[in-house]
């Protein structure tokens, strides 16, 4: 691995902590260099504010949620329901390691503001929109009358999304037994 490499894994490294502890907003520059061990100028060598870090890490974490969450809607052997909880407890795994930073995906998606460090939200939204989508998208495949409705469907899917996020801040240690209440609140 080039030095220039390196040095931005480590940055990135450092900027993940920082975000997982004090979410975006509450983040410091400052603070991650000094876990990064260099300069505050020198991450600005690699991104060009705390918003580029902060998408770059949401991303590339993010995707491993994308990435489980396709490989559950393509497996046929999965009932509606299975996929639909799958995909939660995807969510929710991402929730208990990312509370602070699932937090404020939440609150940018529904607020719309610009925010301080000049990031757009609209960004984030399309991570909570594409969650959105796949559970809308199980739940019509489901075949249920009850969500033949779109616009009934969508608040379903909004109102589990929610949910699992809930669950995962509260209990991040209880996965288990988050899906078992997700389960049941389905079967109803």
């Amino acid at each position: 691995m080039p030095a220039s490499d390196a040095i931005a894994a480590n940055i990135l490294r450092a900027a993940d902590q920082v975000f997982r502890d004090s979410g975006f907003e509450r983040a410091e520059m400052r603070t991650i260099a000094q876990r990064a061990g260099i300069a505050v100028g020198t991450i600005y060598n690699y991104f060009p504010n705390k918003w580029g870090l902060f998408l770059r890490i949401l991303y590339d974490k993010w995707e491993r949620v994308e990435d489980r969450v396709r490989a559950l809607r393509q497996d046929a052997r999965l009932t509606w329901r299975e996929r639909l909880l799958g995909i939660l407890e995807a969510q929710m795994a991402y929730v208990a390691e990312n509370a602070p930073i699932w937090t404020e995906i939440e609150a940018m998606a529904t607020s719309g503001q610009r925010l301080p460090a000049g990031g757009d939200p609209a960004s984030v939204r399309q991570v909570f929109d594409w969650l959105t989508n796949q559970v809308s998208e199980v739940l019509q495949e489901s075949g249920e009358p009850r969500w033949s409705d779109p616009s009934l469907r969508e608040r379903q899917s909004v109102a589990l999304i929610a949910a699992a996020g809930a669950l995962a801040r509260l209990h991040p240690k209880e996965l288990d037994q988050n899906v078992a209440f997700l389960r049941q609140m389905l079967a109803a």
